[in-house]
C-alpha cells in the first residue's frame, strides 16, 4: 500500500471527524485523540511490540514473512495516525 494514499485516507477521515464534530456538537480535539490513541495502540500490538526478546526470535525463526508482514502493517498504521498527531498539536500550540 502506497503511504500516500494512507496520508490521503487520514485526511480524509480527520475532515470527517470535523465535519461530525460540527454537526453532533461533540468535542473535535477529544475524537481526535481518541483516534489517534486507538490508531497507536493497534500498531504497537500488530508490530508485536509489547512481546518479549524470546518470543519475537521464535516468531521470526518460524515464519518469517508473517513477522514482517505485522510489521509492515504496525508501520503503515502509525503513518495513518501521524495527522492525527499533527492536528492535536496544531490544536494546542494555536
Amino acid at each position: 500500500m502506497k503511504k500516500g494514499y494512507l496520508l490521503v485516507g487520514s485526511i480524509g477521515l480527520i475532515l470527517l471527524s470535523y465535519l461530525g464534530s460540527m454537526l453532533f456538537d461533540y468535542s473535535f480535539y477529544a475524537a481526535v485523540q481518541w483516534i489517534a490513541g486507538a490508531l497507536t495502540i493497534v500498531a504497537i500490538i500488530l508490530s508485536g511490540a509489547l512481546t518479549n526478546g524470546d518470543r519475537v526470535r521464535s516468531n521470526y525463526a518460524t515464519n518469517q514473512e508473517r513477522t514482517k508482514t505485522g510489521i509492515f502493517t504496525g508501520w503503515n498504521i502509525l503513518i495513518f495516525a501521524i495527522p492525527f498527531y499533527l492536528v492535536m498539536m496544531y490544536i494546542e500550540l494555536f
